[in-house]
């Protein structure tokens, strides 16, 4: 039975890419070239059967060329290599793939993509954002997909044409798909995605809007343990329904904020709660502040699980309301496995030196991946608006991602896989020449 070294199994992989790469540049540029000649020189009684017979030669080359079943069959060779079974199907297998040359520094050249963060139009009504993430957990980006794309996001229902504040419908499209891939015209997605609303998340009273006792004097917040014992008289905090930051979401909800008149420590634990957290995909987390209403001076630390942000001194949190976004010091800190404890929790303690601190609407959500990248709809303290039941009209978020398209390794394996290499280590895997 074949034992290949490494070195014999890169050059296979080479080897394997080299031959999609000259079948690309024969369809793109060869062949194309070729029947424009060949066009410009035809006078035969039998134009059209050639016309067709040429058409016919490129779809079976692009047919061929699609066909990337030699390249998944190399797979198998690289899951020997690290010694894992092989009888196991196409996607346990680019895994155990993807594990080897991490585990030993393996690397290729980068596609260059450059992604854009959606923006939103001039004209919008809502004032929220589209979070876009296009690092994967290892800390290099994302380069799945065909590659340079343009997006739109347009806002289709809004609370009065059929879903709720803070819950506005999105339909997101991109460039016309190329069938063959050969061209990159783009990914042709259409999905659907709404903006996360009071509901979404996996915490437990997110909006700390539901109490032991009343708002106005709380013995206690409902999913939240806290490290004083409140008195029950509204003097250390109190729930304060004119300074909210999202807005309600139906006319009768009852919506919070909470006012910290005294320094506290709230705490969430998932064992207790039962939230399970998305192992493959990252998060998105955000707590929103107002010091300016209270004239808080202070500090407050927000930790979840491993990684804690902070602001060291509320006296210089912009007038109004504000955030302090968590997993963010590096990209890769999203994942589960970036900022796993046990037991996993979810801490903000604010220390209050003088005057009072307004918190709400804690995000903690699994963002969707789409295309190339991860994304959340985020909503703003104005609703989005819909516009005709194509958006056409309505508020909508344009980006794009633009492509160098250097790694010729990293794009045709990318595109028949969905899958993507390292750019980053020790040992260069070399493209095909």
């Amino acid at each position: 039975m074949s034992s290949p070294s490494q070195a014999e199994v890169i050059t296979q992989f080479q080897d394997e890419i080299r031959l999609f790469k000259d079948l690309r540049t024969a369809l793109t540029v060869t062949f194309p070239a070729n029947v424009d000649t060949a066009t410009q020189d035809l006078e035969s009684d039998q134009a059209t059967a050639r016309t067709a017979g040429w058409l016919a030669i490129r779809t079976s080359l692009s047919d061929a060329w699609n066909n990337g079943s030699s390249l998944i069959a190399q797979v198998y060779d690289w899951v020997k290599l690290a010694d894992k079974p092989v009888s196991v199907s196409t996607q346990p297998a680019i895994s155990s793939m993807m594990g080897y040359w991490r585990d030993n520094g393996l690397f290729t050249t980068s596609r260059g993509f450059t992604p854009g963060a959606p923006a939103p139009d001039g004209a919008n009504i809502g004032t929220g954002r589209i979070f876009r993430l296009s690092t994967d957990r290892f800390g290099d980006p994302i380069e799945t997909g065909v590659g340079a794309d343009d997006y739109v996001a347009r806002c289709t229902s809004d609370a009065n044409t059929g879903t709720q504040r803070s819950n506005e419908a999105f339909t997101i499209q991109s460039g016309t798909e190329d069938p063959t891939a050969l061209e990159a015209l783009g990914a042709g997605v259409i999905v659907g995605l709404n903006a996360v609303h009071s509901d979404d998340g996996l915490l437990d009273n997110k909006g700390f809007d539901q109490f032991g006792g009343s708002a106005a004097a709380p013995t206690a917040i409902t999913g939240w343990d806290t490290s004083i014992a409140l008195i029950g008289d509204g003097t250390d905090i109190a729930g304060d329904s004119s300074e909210i930051y999202f807005p309600k979401m139906r006319a009768d909800d009852s919506r919070f904020s909470l006012v910290v008149k005294t320094s506290i420590t709230l705490t969430q634990r998932f064992d207790r709660t039962g939230a399970e957290v998305n192992q493959i995909g990252p998060l998105f987390s955000e707590l929103y502040l107002n010091g300016s209403v209270g004239t808080a001076a202070g500090s407050i630390t927000f930790t979840i699980g491993s990684k804690t942000v902070s602001v060291a001194d509320l006296t210089t949190l912009p007038a109004g309301w504000s955030s302090l976004q968590n997993l963010v010091t590096a990209a890769e800190d999203a994942w589960y496995k970036n900022f796993a404890a046990d037991p996993l929790t979810v801490t903000v303690a604010i220390v209050i030196i003088s005057g009072e601190l307004r918190i709400d609407d804690m995000e903690l959500f699994p963002l969707t991946f789409i295309a190339d990248s991860w994304y959340g709809i985020i909503p703003g303290r104005t609703p989005y608006r819909a516009g005709t039941e194509s958006g056409s009209d309505g508020d909508f978020f344009t980006w794009a991602t633009t492509a160098t398209e250097a790694g010729i390794n990293q794009r045709e394996f990318a595109i028949r896989t969905g899958r993507y290499f390292p750019t980053t280590g020790s040992v260069l895997v070399a493209d095909a020449s």
